[in-house]
């Protein structure tokens, strides 16, 4: 039997709307605006002090600790989280929609895992109206139905959904150190060993790509993967959000690059780098780094990753910074022997197959989370 459905208001309290200006005696107040919730972490990341006196018109909300804020603008996006005791009593903009749960009805927690699920999710984008600035209303959010059991079973669903999470947490962060540790002996092998120093530009040549016409539907979703910027995730090019035809591919610019190749951004991202597992088109963006005397790939993308300041430096732009081929090609890389370079590249390979071995860990983490949240939220 399926669990009944509820309607959010019915689970909620009221939530105070005033004016900071005559609300605090202090001259100051926290206020969380929509740019203070990480998207990705589900979780208030950057909130300032704000002076009482230049209040915006938008920070209204008061919020209590356990509140749970939804984002109005771009719900595609699941600009959500749950206020902890830290911001209790902070000012929230109307943004948000803020939600908060009758104590005796519905679990807090509960409420954050569903507003963070796929089902929520898709629901507030197909009711969100205006093209380039989608958005729903408080309302439409208050309307919308919850799953309820009872009130001990959100709680340990609730503590099922934590515990995956911190898995999944876990293993990003396990990740990170990874990175960081491969840099840092990058690092310090190069101090080490002394090596002279060459301009980018004499060790590969610069290979580019370019967009098929958007408009011929026939030179799109094809069976050819095709790279841009948003696609740079990681420091490996496996898969991309795009592809195009064969037909695309020879009536454009973009070129086909093989297997093994390092790959970098000259606009937007810039200081990323990444080597591609399949042969894929690229876009205009893109350059691909093209051997003019032998070096090793691994050892290449990690000293252009230890460069990455200072490519990024070199970016020119008021809004996209974007960074010409003539200056990459007076970056200087430490260049030590080819003998010394396989010696590092196998010492990171080692780390990295720890990442692969984290990252599959993290995968199904995530996995296991989707099936549970399928099957909690399912009714």
């Amino acid at each position: 039997m399926s669990t009944e459905k509820i309607e959010i208001k019915n689970l909620i309290e009221k939530v105070i709307k005033l004016d900071p200006k005559t609300y605090f005696d202090e001259n100051y107040f926290k206020y969380i605006d929509l740019g203070s919730i990480s998207q990705s972490k589900k979780c208030i990341e950057k909130i300032a002090p704000i002076k009482t006196n230049e209040a915006p018109s938008r920070a209204r909300q008061l919020i209590r600790s356990n509140d749970v804020l939804v984002s109005t603008v771009r719900p595609n996006l699941n600009g959500v989280a749950r206020i902890s005791s830290e911001h209790d009593g902070a000012i929230a903009s109307t943004g948000f929609c803020v939600l908060r749960p009758k104590a005796d009805l519905l679990d807090s927690k509960y409420l954050f895992h569903w507003v963070c699920s796929y089902n929520f999710v898709r629901d507030m984008s197909h009711k969100a109206t205006g093209a380039s600035y989608p958005a729903v209303s408080d309302k439409i959010v208050k309307d919308s139905k919850i799953p309820l059991p009872p009130l001990d079973e959100q709680r340990q669903i609730a503590k099922i959904l934590d515990k995956s999470n911190y898995l999944i947490d876990t293993s990003k962060n396990f990740n990170d150190l990874l990175d960081k540790l491969a840099l840092s002996y990058f690092s310090q092998k190069v101090i080490d060993l002394c090596p002279d120093e060459k301009k980018l530009g004499d060790i590969v040549s610069f290979k580019g790509g370019g967009t098929p016409k958007k408009e011929i539907k026939e030179y799109w979703n094809g069976n050819i993967p095709w790279a841009s910027v948003k696609d740079f995730k990681s420091n490996q090019l496996s898969t991309t959000k795009e592809y195009i035809s064969h037909l695309g591919l020879q009536n454009s610019s973009a070129n086909l690059i093989p297997i093994g190749t390092i790959i970098i951004p000259t606009r937007m991202a810039l200081g990323k780098a990444a080597i591609n597992s399949v042969e894929l088109a690229i876009n205009q963006d893109l350059k691909a780094l093209i051997p003019k005397q032998k070096f090793i790939t691994q050892y290449l993308l990690s000293a252009l990753q230890i460069k990455k300041e200072s490519i990024i430096k070199l970016g020119q732009g008021a809004t996209v910074k974007g960074i010409t081929i003539d200056v990459l090609k007076n970056v200087k890389i430490p260049f030590p022997s080819i003998s010394e370079q396989k010696k590092i590249s196998t010492s990171l390979e080692k780390i990295n197959s720890l990442k692969k071995i984290s990252q599959k860990s993290e995968k199904r983490s995530k996995e296991i989370k989707d099936s549970i949240l399928m099957g909690f939220f399912q009714g």
